[in-house]
């Protein structure tokens, strides 16, 4: 299995979006089901916290994988 690695920042036109729906706007090579995936394996971090993916992001937070 390939390893990844993506950091992004929420940006003020993704807050107060879902943290699947930013993740695949910002990242559109990936599906949107891997996200909800990796979501769910607890592999997607913001801000270091382990979110669901229909969780809001806020401005500002890191998000990473």
């Amino acid at each position: 299995m390939k390893t990844i690695h993506l950091v992004t920042e929420v940006t003020a036109e993704m807050s107060d979006q879902r943290l699947d729906q930013v993740l695949s706007t910002t990242f559109p090579e990936y599906s949107r089901e891997s996200f909800k995936q990796w979501i769910l394996d607890k592999v997607v971090l913001v801000d270091g916290k382990v979110l669901r993916p229909r969780d809001k992001v806020l401005e500002g937070q890191k998000i990473e994988i």
